[in-house]
């Protein structure tokens, strides 16, 4: 039987974003679980599963949190696909509820890492073949995907002016948004620019955030979510791709695995591309999100950098995307990010960035192991009003 419509987002909880001293990585998951099941109306005693992503990519805690807020779950599993987690976690739960074990399951992620700093790229994220790769130079995502970004701008031209029109789209909704992390601080192209060199040709303002903060949503069945406080946000379909292929394989960085995860998520649902009123893409870098909006097809391959340019993602634009600035200027939540401002949209919680009328939205998310080369899965949501 398809999930079509069977499954809902009934509770959405967001801490603030930024720096916040003094917190831990469980305090925050824990303030922002007890926000999901404030915001659902769902009483503690009717949470009977937890998904959750150990804090960051390199480990973390959140295995005790349910206890600490008084949840007793009967399915608990922690799953960590990086960027990916949080429509694996959607996925997951939604499988929980399927085959019984569940019936109301809460997915979350927090982090402290601006508070508390560690170090990224350590052999400890791909054991021996990350530590192999260090040797040449290749310490966490960024080297990563700064070889993307170098290939696509090898085969079809694209500038580094243009990675910047992505990143000044995104901070100026974030410049609308109080919330955000970046709320106060604008940028310019020119500031881009001349924004500080980290992985050639990616810049520091290519770069997603980092940020202290924690988000949890709650899934369960569609009968379920029909008397709950908020109105539920419904999955039509998901999907996910996975890129295993040797690392030296040079298509791998100008070709994200969208297409199985598409083809999937869009099967179920039933529509087509032309049905999504608003994108929240997964943004660790500039590049992913051009890499990601190729790959569904909102423009042909190799087109991404005039499209963006254009200005084809703004409010009025072709496809609004990354609404609420995501990754590189909202808040670091990993995945979470994009998935939770795809809730915020249809639920019409956007204020200045709101898209009007929006009904359908699709998330994606990107994340991996890290073991030096493009290795990653692609994740896909697709969530009606």
């Amino acid at each position: 039987m398809s999930i079509k419509d069977r499954y809902a987002i009934v509770g959405l909880g967001i801490t603030k974003q930024g720096r916040l001293p003094g917190m831990t990585e469980n305090g925050i998951r824990a303030e922002a679980i007890l926000k999901a099941i404030a915001d659902s109306g769902l009483k503690k005693e009717e949470i009977d599963g937890y998904v959750y992503q150990p804090g960051g990519m390199m480990g973390g805690t959140g295995g005790d949190v349910p206890r600490m807020v008084g949840l007793a779950p009967k399915f608990l599993w922690s799953l960590n696909t990086g960027g990916g987690t949080a429509i694996s976690s959607l996925i997951s739960a939604i499988g929980a509820i399927e085959s019984g074990a569940a019936s109301c399951v809460v997915c979350s992620y927090a982090s402290n890492w601006l508070s508390e700093r560690r170090l990224v790229g350590a052999p400890a994220g791909g054991g021996e073949v990350r530590s192999t790769a260090a040797s040449y130079g290749m310490f966490g995502p960024g080297p990563d995907h700064a070889l993307a970004a170098r290939r696509h701008m090898h085969e079809y031209g694209t500038t580094s002016l243009e990675l910047g029109a992505i990143a000044v789209t995104q901070r100026d909704y974030a410049n609308q948004r109080p919330e955000s992390q970046m709320y106060s601080r604008k940028i310019t192209l020119e500031d881009h620019q001349v924004s500080r060199m980290i992985a050639d040709p990616l810049r520091f303002l290519d770069f997603c955030l980092v940020s202290d903060g924690g988000i949890a949503f709650i899934v369960t069945s569609a009968e379920r979510a029909k008397n709950l406080l908020r109105p539920p946000v419904y999955v039509m379909g998901v999907g996910l791709g996975h890129q295993v292929r040797p690392g030296w394989n040079k298509d791998q960085y100008t070709t994200l695995d969208v297409a199985p995860s598409k083809e999937a998520a869009f099967k179920t649902a039933g529509i087509t591309l032309d049905d999504i009123d608003v994108a929240e893409l997964y943004d660790c870098f500039t590049i992913t999100v051009l890499l990601e909006t190729e790959g569904y097809g909102w423009c042909k391959k190799g087109e991404g950098g005039a499209f963006f340019a254009a200005g084809n993602t703004k409010i009025d634009g072709k496809i609004p995307m990354n609404t609420g600035g995501g990754n590189l200027s909202w808040g670091y939540n990993q995945g979470f990010t994009p998935f939770a401002e795809a809730v915020i949209q249809l639920r019409g919680d956007g204020g200045a960035t709101q898209v009007k009328g929006a009904e359908i939205a699709l998330a994606s998310g990107h994340g991996g192991t890290g073991t030096g080369s493009m290795q990653y899965c692609h994740t896909t949501a697709i969530l009606r009003r």
